[in-house]
């Protein structure tokens, strides 16, 4: 098995997991990210009860009547039409973008401006509900998005696209310090044959991305790859992914690295492998990891937050790794359900680093070794199982 993708830059008011996530699908509480995620700098903040706040979730179907707001319906958007090609002409500084409830074809780059160009304060929205805005490109369309944040933050939220990808495959993200991209309710289930991840952060990433209730999987060369700004050439921009479904993802499903990066409350799942079916001409390999915590250098990826996670793994590939190329990073990883039927490698793996593990309970006929600090570790059968099944608003998919 390959150890490692072969490019590194490719081209109350306390709340559970699942009360909180199940609110953010059904338009109840939302905490907003920095509060929920604890950006102190310090794994063990985020153990405080943190404030609600009352947003009114996601009801994007209720258009903001200010000028500002562009409804392409109203432009003269039909289903069936190139989604890309309407988005790309009315995309600029300052513009929140509408597009209707529908399923349309996707052959034209979006966001055409480069990444160190980028965009200020511009949201592309679906209407609806989730999985109501369906964008499809069809099997081996070269998929390449760059979305980046500069002067402004930028928000994509509520697209499907459908198709496997070809080519290299990924949307690229990136954000000046100060300034954040956020994907949410953002899905590719299809995920890509030969190549490509289905997010991928750039190493010059200083300032915030998050993937909010978003759905990767089947890519061959990792779902998220978000640990490249921590790397010895990287900017050790912060990475946060919030809910969402991680699913048979190559080399892994999630990977972070920056330096106050968390995950919060993901489902992340193994149960196909890599070498077979569709894949089985990959020329990667295949080592597919549940949750993989990449890079950390003395003075770069610190104080990450892993907590209210389930990684569900059937495969004989590792649920959690910690495994820094440098040796370096903290963090701590807490409040979280494994599954593991791998018998080689244990449930959390520890190679490097400085990092705790808490109130961690693995389950399953594999390996039940908590590597970091078993302690601290409920094990056997009558200890809470991790869940297979994301919370909503992605569900059982």
């Amino acid at each position: 098995m390959v150890d490692d993708s072969p490019t590194d830059e490719p081209s109350s008011t306390e709340l559970t997991r699942r009360s909180y996530l199940t609110g953010l699908g059904s338009g109840g509480v939302l905490l907003g990210a920095s509060a929920l995620l604890g950006r102190s700098g310090t794994p063990n903040a985020s153990a405080e009860p943190l404030p609600t706040q009352e947003t009114g979730g996601y009801e994007v179907d209720q258009t903001d009547t200010d000028s500002d707001v562009i409804d392409l319906g109203e432009e003269g958007m039909e289903e069936g039409d190139d989604a890309g090609s309407w988005l790309s002409e009315y995309i600029e500084d300052g513009a929140e973008i509408v597009v209707p409830a529908g399923r349309y074809d996707y052959s034209t780059r979006a966001f055409t401006r480069g990444l160190g160009d980028g965009y200020a304060d511009v949201t592309v929205r679906g209407e609806g509900e989730f999985g109501d805005v369906v964008f499809d490109h069809g099997d081996g369309y070269t998929f390449s998005e760059a979305i980046a944040a500069n002067g402004g933050d930028v928000l994509l939220d509520n697209i499907v696209w459908r198709g496997i990808a070809g080519g290299n495959g990924n949307i690229t993200v990136q954000a000046a310090e100060g300034n954040e991209v956020t994907l949410r309710r953002i899905a590719r289930p299809d995920g890509s044959n030969d190549h490509g991840e289905g997010v991928f952060v750039r190493p010059e990433h200083t300032g915030a991305v998050t993937l909010e209730d978003c759905w990767l999987e089947g890519f061959a060369d990792n779902g998220l790859y978000g640990s490249a700004p921590a790397n010895s050439k990287g900017n050790d921009g912060e990475v946060n992914v919030i809910g969402g479904l991680y699913r048979n993802n190559n080399i892994a499903n999630v990977r972070i690295g920056g330096t106050n990066s968390t995950i919060e409350g993901a489902t992340v799942v193994l149960d196909q492998s890599h070498g077979d079916g569709r894949w089985s001409n990959n020329d990667i390999g295949t080592n597919m990891r549940g949750i993989w915590v990449r890079e950390g250098t003395s003075d770069q990826g610190a104080d990450i937050t892993i907590r209210d996670c389930d990684v569900y793994n059937e495969l004989p590939y590792a649920p959690v790794e910690i495994n820094p190329r440098d040796g370096g990073g903290s963090g701590v990883i807490t409040d979280t359900r494994i599954y593991n039927e791998s018998d080689e490698l244990p449930a959390i793996g520890h190679h490097g680093g400085e990092w705790d593990a808490t109130d961690i309970e693995i389950t399953g006929p594999g390996n039940t070794d908590n590597n970091i600090n078993p302690e601290d570790t409920c094990t056997g059968s009558q200890c809470e199982q991790a869940s297979r099944t994301a919370a909503e608003p992605i569900g059982d998919r």
